[in-house]
């Protein structure tokens, strides 16, 4: 228990852990007492139970006929500053600086905060986790909450698939889409992929780079992969993965058209960015991201279930 009487929002006061709490709009609560009896919910407190937390009160309410308080762990409410100085300028965290909390659980410590990998790269995340020599190379986005996401049923070609076409296949750019009407009666949504192959010396060495561009025709929304290939094409040296918002003209030129980059006039960025993965090979101590391992972890962050191979069709683009 704690001695304060009663909290108002916003007060801060420590408060002992001593079992799960239940809210129905609310998981992984711990709860605690005050004195007078009153029923203290914080959130994500299930990860201290048995300890003393400083808390920030969020509200107070009434629920069947007992007193609750409502609060958030106060190294959650420094929020953003708090997450700050980990961050790479593209808003990841290097996962040297996470520690997962319990086998099969999205949350991890960073410092003294609870975070959650992002509910959109987590199967990602959850398959890096595995692989010590991925995670120790990987950046992840993370969040100070644990979201949830529930999708419709997505339906497209999956990137195993269309990278083994691209690959095979003279041209090194390519639309995969969905041709036959009578799959549009699937219960869910079809989406369209564009794939690009192609040599670059950006980096100052001869590389291949991938762009995969991922969506729906009625979505502004869209998922992009980029990755360079060292010239062997046997390993991945970088890989990440972001979502794009574009306006209907640019989506359309890229998922309809392929078109991109010099091809409409200068390259389309999209309104807004946000990466949730990163890769990075490290030469000096043999780490690298072999082909299967980037393929399954690009088949992980797409939001699709991949249709069997007849029933797509793709054409491949001269840039």
């Amino acid at each position: 228990m704690t001695e304060k009487p009663y909290s108002n929002p916003d007060e801060l006061f420590d408060v002992q852990i001593v079992e799960p709490g239940k809210l129905p709009f609310l998981s992984r609560c711990g709860k605690g007492y005050l004195d007078d009896g009153t029923n203290v919910l914080v959130i994500n407190g299930d990860y201290f139970i048995g300890q003393t937390v400083k808390v920030k009160v969020q509200k107070k309410f009434d629920l069947g006929g007992e007193k609750y308080v409502l609060a958030e762990l106060e190294s959650t409410s420094r929020g953003i500053e708090s997450l700050s100085k980990f961050q790479t300028k593209y808003g990841l965290i290097p996962t040297k600086y996470l520690t997962p909390i319990k086998v099969n659980d999205p949350a991890f410590w960073l410092e003294d905060m609870v975070v959650f990998s992002d509910v959109i790269s987590r199967p990602v995340v959850d398959y890096l986790l595995s692989r010590p020599n991925l995670w120790q190379i990987s950046k992840i986005r993370v969040s100070l909450h644990n979201g949830m996401l529930n999708r419709a049923p997505l339906w497209g070609v999956d990137f195993r698939r269309a990278i083994t076409a691209a690959l095979c296949n003279t041209e090194n750019k390519s639309i995969f889409y969905v041709p036959n009407p009578e799959y549009s009666n699937l219960p869910g949504m079809l989406a369209s992929m564009l794939v690009r192959l192609r040599k670059t010396q950006e980096r100052g060495q001869t590389e291949l780079m991938l762009e995969l561009w991922h969506g729906l025709q009625i979505s502004s929304s869209v998922s992009y992969v980029h990755g360079y290939l060292n010239e062997k094409a046997d390993h991945f040296t970088h890989l990440d993965g972001a979502t794009i918002e574009f306006d209907k003209r640019d989506r359309d030129q890229i998922l309809l058209h392929g078109k991109i980059g010099k091809e409409t006039g200068g390259k389309i960025k999209g309104k807004l960015k946000q990466k949730f993965f990163q890769l990075d090979s490290v030469t000096d101590a043999n780490l690298h991201i072999n082909v299967n391992s980037a393929i399954e972890i690009i088949e992980l962050f797409l939001p699709q279930d991949g249709l069997v191979p007849e029933y797509f069709e793709y054409h491949s683009l001269k840039n």
